[in-house]
């Protein structure tokens, strides 16, 4: 489906945002380090099937990765790619109308005793079709984007610890 690809400036003049913040128990280039990790993203993010480059290594700025999630597919380009700071990513097409446009924002930064504050946050335009449900896809992905990074920090705990 027909999708517009956004720059890193759209994060000041997109319509609705959906921000999370959670803070994890580990290095902010260990949470970084869990972000660039597409395939992994299946092992935290809440109905993920698979998360796989489609582009060739190295990962960075202008890579391209396909999404699998449960209900949906997308392809995703990355805008930001900071280690330990930034990592942002753009929708450049999906399988359901359920956005205009669509860019998401990790923003990393320290908490202090060995935390990161991640401050996840969800620019985007629903289309037509989404607006008339749209407080309840906001609850629905509010609740996924919150109880996926639970499990993103129980995951580098046992990455870091080896269990």
């Amino acid at each position: 489906m027909a999708i517009t690809a956004k720059d890193l400036t759209y994060t000041e003049s997109s319509p609705y945002q959906l921000e999370v913040t959670q803070e994890i128990a580990a290095s902010k280039d260990l949470v970084f380090d869990a972000l660039m990790d597409a395939p992994g993203w299946r092992r935290w993010f809440r109905d993920c099937l698979s998360c796989e480059w489609t582009t060739p290594a190295p990962y960075g700025v202008g890579s391209e990765r396909e999404i699998r999630l449960k209900l949906v597919t997308a392809t995703e380009r990355i805008l930001a790619a900071d280690p330990g700071e930034r990592f942002a990513f753009t929708l450049i097409a999906v399988s359901k109308p359920l956005a205009k446009a669509m860019l998401q924002d990790f923003r990393l930064s320290d908490a202090g005793n060995g935390k990161t504050r991640i401050d996840w946050t969800m620019h985007y335009e629903p289309s037509a079709l989404a607006r008339a449900i749209h407080p309840i896809l906001r609850a629905v992905f509010k609740s996924m984007l919150t109880k996926s990074l639970r499990t993103l920090e129980t995951r580098i705990e046992r990455k870091r610890t080896g269990r």
